[in-house]
């Protein structure tokens, strides 16, 4: 299958034996298993999609650009070495490794990503890029005829 690794949330973590022994029986080599933390509501509690927005259509929709909850989402379980907050997906990839994986439970605070949003918004794209995907969003036929 050519699966290196499976980095998944750790409510998965007591269903691994069985995972591997299913490797085991089909004759592959399994893969590396990492669990990481459950991404958290401000009160703590589990972020559920029964109760939060959490599919990535929303937050589209919602005008939250791609390159800034790529860097959001890369943001609450993972520092660069340089522990910049302001990151490319191609940065995140170049450096990533395991052991630089958060395990507190991060929390998932709507607030930061405003601000990380307006930050790509105002200084990593230009003005006119900004019209372009603002055109694309909501100032398009589509949408004015709605």
């Amino acid at each position: 299958m050519q699966i290196s690794h499976v980095i998944r949330g750790e409510e998965w973590i007591s269903s691994t034996p069985k995972h591997v022994l299913l490797y085991q029986y089909f004759g592959w080599d399994a893969p590396t298993f990492a669990h990481l933390p459950l991404l958290r509501n401000p009160d703590k509690s589990k972020l559920s999609k029964r109760k939060n927005p959490t599919g990535i259509f929303y937050f589209r929709d919602a005008g939250y650009l791609p390159e800034a909850l790529i860097n959001y989402l890369g943001m609450m379980g993972y520092t660069l070495p340089d522990q910049r907050e302001i990151f490319s997906l191609g940065e995140l990839s170049d450096t990533f490794d395991l052991k630089r994986i958060s395990l507190g439970g991060p929390i998932f605070d709507l607030a930061k990503l405003k601000w990380l949003n307006g930050r790509y918004l105002r200084e990593k794209l230009p003005p006119e890029e900004v019209v372009e995907r603002l055109q694309a969003w909501k100032a398009n036929h589509e949408e004015f005829s709605r």
